[in-house]
């Protein structure tokens, strides 16, 4: 932490003295905090501890705290000792959760383990907040949130990129429709189906078979004529549990960026809800039992060449609708999946041809089809080549988690 007062001259002698210093001389101060320490020497004068804004945070709240503990004062930090905040995107729970003890050990010893504080994205949120506005993700996305009644509309508003980004209430497109920044609630439970993407008006009641479920919902943004942006994502009012649970469902925004910025024309998915596999089969064999030979069937008769297909091994599989892609690769994959979901609907008309918990639910039929619309994204990416990227700060420590619970989720 520095106070300073502004010199030109003491500037310039600063710029000189860095331009004497031999870039390989040992002896020569080895970042920012040396040099200086170099340059004043005795003339600097030590300012009290509660200076150190991080540190004080985390011991003595009063300091930087009002006195609900939980409202800063006028404290901003911009350089953060420990973990920093564009490398931590999971919740403190799923840290503290989640992390061996080993690791937790060798953390707290080096003092990098602040991230595991449930302060850590109050203090964090500033520069997040900078990062967005930098960042100018709406240029390139909008994500569409998926929620059925106003409990999960409450939860979809707590997702990080939801406090980070503009919000509008309702997923509506009048005639002069102005996409959000960032991101935009979608409502399953409103008859919105037709006004969002026909040309004609919503009927009274829609028919239980065309209900605007999340994999529905996929598919009618990519009918969307009046959407112009590269790239589209999609989360769900569940992603903050999610997050919190052993899949970790939080998104690394700086690598999404990354991935952004090399264009929409790469062939990529990005997803950060997944589950770790050694064998895909095995995994999806052990979750639905027949759906490998059910998903072949359907695939051969829409004319897929399966008995070449290689799912590889040791491999993130996205699961759940948590994903973001180029528009263009979404309309792609929309006409593959409703292919299959035609063929699907036609060759199993009364029963499902997997196990299934949904078949406790009153639309049995359609569960079974929700369930296997999960999965299309995974084979349908080894049929065109297209890569899956796992995109989360950590995809290590997510899969130790799995992999404690359960083999099936080890690497082979």
């Amino acid at each position: 932490v520095l106070v300073v007062r502004p010199s030109a001259a003491i500037f310039k002698c600063l710029l000189q003295a860095i331009s004497s210093h031999p870039a390989r001389d040992k002896s020569a101060p080895k970042d920012e905090q040396g040099f200086l320490r170099n340059f004043f020497g005795d003339t600097v004068v030590t300012l009290p501890f509660l200076y150190n804004a991080q540190d004080t945070t985390e011991t003595r709240d009063h300091l930087w705290f009002n006195p609900d503990g939980k409202t800063r004062r006028n404290v901003t930090l911009l350089n953060f000792a420990g973990p920093k905040p564009h490398r931590t995107w999971s919740p403190p729970k799923f840290l503290r959760d989640f992390r061996s003890k080993e690791q937790t050990r060798r953390l707290r010893q080096a003092r990098l383990n602040d991230d595991e504080d449930d302060r850590f994205p109050a203090i964090s949120s500033p520069w997040k907040q900078s990062f967005f506005s930098l960042a100018d993700f709406g240029q390139y996305l909008t994500m569409y949130g998926f929620y059925h009644d106003r409990p999960s509309f409450d939860a979809l508003r707590q997702s990080s990129g939801f406090r980070l980004g503009a919000v509008r209430r309702r997923a509506v497109a009048p005639k002069n429709y102005v996409q959000p920044q960032i991101m935009d609630p979608m409502a399953l439970t409103e008859v919105v189906g037709p006004a969002l993407f026909g040309n004609g008006k919503a009927p009274k009641k829609m028919p239980k078979h065309l209900a605007l479920t999340q994999f529905e919902g996929l598919l009618s943004l990519a009918r969307a004529s009046w959407y112009q942006k590269p790239w589209i994502g999609f989360t769900s009012a569940a992603e903050l549990v999610r997050a919190e649970r052993r899949e970790g469902a939080s998104l690394d925004w700086v690598k999404a960026e990354e991935l952004f910025r090399r264009g929409s024309a790469s062939r990529t998915v990005l997803f950060w809800c997944g589950k770790f596999a050694g064998d895909y089969w095995e995994l999806l064999e052990r979750h639905n039992k027949g759906m490998k030979s059910a998903l072949l069937a359907v695939l051969r008769a829409i004319g897929f060449d399966v008995d070449s297909l290689v799912m590889p091994q040791n491999h993130a599989w996205p699961f759940g609708n948590y994903m973001i892609m180029p528009y263009g690769l979404l309309k792609e994959f929309a006409k593959f999946a409703k292919g299959f979901i035609a063929q699907f609907s036609k060759t199993y008309t009364r029963t499902c041809p997997f196990v299934t918990l949904e078949n406790i639910t009153d639309d049995f039929p359609n569960g079974c089809l929700a369930v296997t619309t999960e999965r299309l994204i995974h084979v349908w990416s080894v049929l065109t080549r297209t890569s899956l990227e796992f995109v989360v700060d950590d995809p290590e420590i997510r899969y130790e988690a799995a992999c404690a619970a359960d083999a099936v989720h080890c690497r082979k």
